[in-house]
């Protein structure tokens, strides 16, 4: 039986970008825009959600502020992705149920993946992962009682050192496409996004 969840989302945004050298991903155009603004816009599709959008960068705390979201800042950033999810998780209300990590850096993840995820997150109180070929992926779901688990971690294997160590309280979901799950962290990585989208 599916339940109505009060759902937090937690964006990060606050990534060095080393691998593509001296330029800041997020803010490379894709399809027409910077890319961080794609995942401003999937996060504003998902109603009624409190959204915090983790970031060390003027320009996009400024469209975070301008979409309606909550900012943080994080001075850890050099450490790993895990201090981006703790700072995200610190600036969230009391009154959530459940919460999204979206990376910005996935452009083509769609919104019919999300709620699929949410879908199951409604039918039950689990971590949610989406998997391909027997592999976790991002975005993942976490109830509201992993909260200090989150806020603590440290290093750069984000919310999977949590989901690791509850596997009997964590629901993965089958996808047979992996396209939504790739994320640009090389320049190789974005022509091959690139590619992709100019063959469909």
């Amino acid at each position: 039986m599916e339940k109505d969840i009060r759902l937090a989302i937690v964006i990060l945004a606050a990534g060095l970008s080393r691998r593509m050298g001296k330029i800041d991903k997020l803010l490379m155009e894709f399809a027409g825009e910077p890319l961080f603004v794609r995942a401003l816009s999937l996060a504003a599709q998902l109603p009624h959600a409190f959204c915090v959008v983790v970031t060390n960068n003027c320009r996009i705390r400024a469209g975070a502020v301008e979409a309606g979201f909550v900012t943080a800042v994080n001075p850890l950033a050099p450490t790993g992705i895990a201090s981006s999810i703790a700072s995200g998780v610190r600036e969230l209300p009391g009154a959530y149920d459940t919460i999204l990590f979206l990376n910005a850096d996935q452009p083509l993840l769609r919104l019919q993946t999300v709620q699929r995820l949410l879908e199951e997150a409604r039918r039950s109180d689990r971590i949610i992962v989406p998997c391909y070929m027997n592999q976790p992926q991002s975005p993942c779901l976490f109830p509201r009682r992993f909260y200090h688990e989150l806020a603590d971690i440290r290093g750069d294997k984000g919310g999977r050192q949590v989901y690791q160590h509850h596997l009997s309280e964590t629901c993965f979901v089958d996808f047979k496409e992996p396209e939504d799950f790739w994320d640009i962290d090389t320049k190789a990585d974005q022509e091959k996004i690139l590619h992709f989208r100019g063959g469909r």
